[in-house]
């Protein structure tokens, strides 16, 4: 589990460096969209991530995981709350969404590392 956290948090920090640089750059014909490219890329990673250490006990816990946790479970809460009021409340959260996710995944890359410092 030590490696696949090194791994994780080598990877998480390169993805979110790579989309930072890439959108700084804006290089044309990058996956066609260079924001959602790393949007998706980080994200994805991301969650793979929260559900390995979901299922895994083998590592040490922080306390910033819980609150992350927490965060996002109020996250996929509030979306699906907007989703069934009728409206354009679902575009007013995915709009929310673009500035609320990467505050969550650069919380979770600090967890992550915490996490990895104590192994």
């Amino acid at each position: 589990m030590k490696k696949f956290k090194q791994i994780d948090c080598i990877v998480q920090v390169l993805l979110m460096i790579t989309a930072v640089i890439t959108n700084m750059i804006n290089v044309p014909g990058f996956l066609s969209n260079t924001f959602l490219s790393g949007y998706l890329l980080v994200g994805g990673w991301q969650l793979m991530s929260v559900m390995v250490h979901f299922v895994s006990r083998d590592f040490p816990r922080v306390q910033a995981r819980k609150i992350y946790l927490l965060l996002l479970a109020l996250t996929v809460i509030t979306g699906i709350v907007f989703a069934l009021v009728p409206g354009d409340n679902l575009l007013s959260f995915m709009a929310v969404m673009l500035f609320w996710t990467p505050v969550l995944a650069i919380l979770y890359c600090g967890t992550c590392i915490a996490e990895t410092r104590r192994m």
